[in-house]
């Protein structure tokens, strides 16, 4: 001890062990809690992998090049617009992969507030999807994916990397909203395989 810390009242001295005390069980905390959120970010990274990995080699019950009497038995706006859409003789493909970059609301109608963004997308209807996304700069930069595989669905987003702010799924509620979100998107025109089957009222659509 120093001839000066000698000298210092010793209520002063336990108030100066304790501060340090709980600097140091602070520290601890959140280095461990860095490290807990940083291996479930690693986990889910690897989860997104397994899922786009497998709807990427998803083939559908439909393939070639699109022939306008495919569309011949929808319904009229719907047959009028694939007509419109769809140049005959393009090649369909029963998986699409889309690349994705502009900005982002993470504001009020108002007050959008508007972040940089890009995002992949694997779209395989209707099998699943997954979407990854990275918006924002700074410490507002977010990333996170949400998708649909299988009978399992997710959606997680976090701050810097680690810091979760939405985490959901693992549920039938989820599932069901996540099921709804690959047919509406895989109502895409260059999904036309499984847009005709979804809009044929001949056919029968995909249940969940």
């Amino acid at each position: 001890m120093s001839a000066f810390g000698a000298f210092l009242p010793v209520g002063r001295r336990k108030r100066g062990h304790m501060i340090k005390r709980i600097l140091l069980l602070t520290g601890i905390a959140a280095i461990t809690l860095a490290g807990r959120q940083l291996a479930r970010r690693c986990t889910d990274e690897k989860q997104v992998r397994a899922a786009w990995a497998q709807l990427a080699s998803t083939v559908g019950p439909v393939a070639g090049r699109f022939d306008p009497a495919m569309v011949a038995g929808l319904p009229e706006p719907a047959r009028r617009f694939f007509l419109f859409a769809i140049e005959p003789g393009a090649r369909l493909g029963s998986v699409v992969e889309i690349t994705m970059e502009g900005e982002l609301s993470l504001g009020t109608k108002e007050e959008p507030h508007y972040q940089p963004m890009q995002a992949e997308q694997l779209l395989a209807a209707p099998q699943g999807l997954v979407w990854r996304v990275r918006t924002g700069s700074g410490v507002m930069r977010a990333e996170g994916s949400d998708g649909m595989v299988a009978d399992r669905s997710w959606t997680h987003f976090r701050i810097l990397g680690l810091v979760p702010i939405v985490r959901a799924g693992g549920d039938a509620d989820h599932l069901r909203s996540s099921f709804g979100r690959v047919v509406g998107v895989g109502l895409d025109p260059h999904r036309l395989p499984f847009a005709i089957e979804a809009l044929d009222p001949r056919g029968s659509a995909p249940r969940r």
